[in-house]
């Protein structure tokens, strides 16, 4: 079968993008992982199907670069918005469904903004649920600190298991956040994680009483912004198509 993409990346989060609304992709494990290689496929941090919805606008289905499927990905459902407006299927701004709740995504100038209801916290294992779970670790200098040995260490603590975490760090300098995640599912530090700046701009609003908006500066150099909303966090940023091609699967 000839497969129809577009190539995506939120602030360096990257996502191949599938119009599925015929539900036809197989979503078997397997295809996905070949999909995602950087050197054999298309290469991705994940995968995003978009489907129709009976009850929102679009819904979002997501597959890590491990062929395992995640309830939500901050920049990804903002590619996905971008990519769905492309198709003339959702206008400047939509419901999209996804297996963690409804999210409104629109634009915001030429950024792309998505709310997020509040996160949760639980204090004793520093961990938030912003849509997914983050355990959240602020450090001296995020720099030198070996994100891919720390983060897998904690992804795999036996406090998170069966399903694990991911596992941000966050380093504050003067009112700007840097951070850096390891992301569950993709195995290894990724440029960016939209759910992992919301994570961290929640804990440095709490922890630091700095306010909103807290600007976040991402492992690519390219930068998100969390806005504190009565109903929840709304997370701004690029969401851009690299290319768009077809491919053998």
């Amino acid at each position: 079968m000839l497969l129809s993409f577009s190539k995506y990346q939120g602030a360096g989060n990257d996502f191949i993008l599938i119009d599925d609304r015929d539900a036809f992709f197989p979503c078997a494990a397997s295809q996905i992982q070949n999909l995602c290689h950087r050197q054999y496929g298309i290469g991705a941090d994940g995968l995003i199907l978009l489907q129709s919805s009976s009850v929102a606008d679009a819904r979002m289905r997501i597959f890590n670069a491990d062929g395992s499927e995640a309830e939500m990905c901050g920049n990804g459902i903002r590619c996905l918005f971008h990519f769905a407006h492309q198709l003339g299927c959702a206008t400047a701004k939509a419901e999209i469904e996804t297996a963690a709740a409804l999210y409104s995504c629109y634009f915001s100038g030429d950024k792309v903004a998505v709310l997020l209801p509040m996160p949760t916290y639980v204090p004793e294992l520093e961990l938030v649920n912003s849509g997914v779970r983050h355990v959240v670790s602020f450090v001296d200098n995020l720099h030198t600190l070996d994100v891919e040995k720390r983060g897998k260490e904690i992804r795999f603590d036996v406090r998170f298991s069966p399903q694990g975490a991911n596992v941000t760090f966050a380093q504050l300098i003067r009112n700007e956040l840097r951070v850096r995640t390891y992301e569950r599912g993709v195995e290894k530090e990724t440029l960016a994680c939209g759910t992992g700046a919301v994570a961290a701009a929640f804990m440095a609003m709490k922890k630091f009483s700095i306010a909103s908006p807290v600007n976040i500066l991402t492992s690519s150099n390219e930068r998100l912004e969390v806005f504190q909303k009565e109903n929840g966090m709304e997370l701004v940023g690029p969401a851009r198509e690299v290319f768009k091609g077809k491919i053998q699967i």
